[in-house]
């Protein structure tokens, strides 16, 4: 397998070369300008796949201008003219977007602790607009992170490019975990923070790879897939012929046992079954909360890293 950090061989060149094959400006003399920095804003943007909200956009301001005072503004001009392939569509925009992001992530990664390469980094792990108060509290970011997983998995299953969920779909998954979120255990909830942090790292590495290693870890997600799957249904059938053998046993049971019983002493021993066939039914119910854990896994299944970004 390869790993992200065998590509920085092959990454420094174009992040180095692309930008002046597309047509660099004029030296940044000034980062302060607002044309300047909605330029490089809207570059970020585009390579983000996102539009900025207004405090995420004064946030990178104050980021370039820290890295101007620090005397490294001139090492964020080569990513500006990515603003010039904002406009692009179809796949031409979808390869120009997968292409800006690699290489923002790239020397995102290099410079984690210095600006703007740090605030990148906590823009391109989404919005921390608040969805659900908690501790921790259930962000934007969370979610985002959770569809765009659920997106890769999907793609990798059908075995196609990539899979893009429509706005319904979005919407009703994106429903979907803030609903169950208040139950979940602490754990769970720990667990959800740093999504956002590892979808990041997945996806800068799936993107870094060439098309045959993707085919093959395709080919090769898809069978251990379809190999959990069918070690799922034969628990899954084992269970049900347990619990038909169960229920024949206790009806044959209760037909001894209400044998020459009153009409309303067999009411109330039904009763008492439905009693407790409710609080099994429960039970089932909030174990659905956990299937979440499902994602949380296909992360840990996607390969190895010699590195990683965590939550700031």
């Amino acid at each position: 397998m390869v790993r992200l950090a065998d590509l920085d061989r092959h990454l420094w060149l174009a992040a180095v070369v692309l930008p002046l094959l597309i047509g660099c400006s004029e030296p940044l003399h000034d980062r302060s300008q607002p044309a300047r920095l909605a330029r490089y804003a809207q570059a970020v943007a585009f390579a983000l796949g996102r539009s900025l909200s207004a405090e995420e956009r004064a946030e990178l301001d104050r980021a370039v201008a820290e890295a101007v005072a620090a005397g490294s503004g001139g090492a964020v001009e080569w990513f500006e003219p990515w603003a010039d392939r904002a406009g692009a569509q179809g796949e031409e925009r979808r390869r120009l977007q997968e292409r800006a992001f690699t290489m923002l992530m790239f020397r995102a990664r290099n410079d984690a602790l210095l600006e703007p390469w740090k605030t990148v980094i906590r823009l391109a792990m989404g919005s921390e607009e608040v969805l659900v108060p908690g501790t921790p509290p259930l962000t934007r970011a969370v979610v985002d992170a959770h569809l765009g997983l659920t997106e890769l998995s999907l793609a990798l299953l059908f075995g196609v490019p990539e899979v893009r969920l429509d706005a319904d779909q979005r919407a009703r998954l994106g429903e979907q975990l803030p609903s169950a979120y208040p139950t979940m255990p602490a754990a769970a909830r720990q667990a959800l923070a740093e999504l956002p942090a590892q979808w990041l790292q997945l996806r800068t590495y799936w993107l870094g790879i060439g098309p045959e290693l993707r085919a093959r870890f395709a080919a090769d997600y898809r069978d251990r897939w379809l190999r959990s799957a069918e070690q799922a249904q034969a628990r899954w059938n084992a269970r049900q012929q347990a619990q038909y053998r169960q229920w024949r046993t206790r009806y044959q049971a209760y037909w001894e046992r209400t044998r020459g019983m009153s009409g309303e002493q067999k009411l109330q021993e039904l009763q008492a079954q439905l009693a407790t066939q409710n609080m099994a039914i429960q039970t089932m119910s909030n174990m659905l909360q956990m299937q979440h854990q499902t994602n949380m896994t296909i992360i840990h299944n996607m390969g190895d890293y010699d590195w990683h970004w965590s939550n700031p």
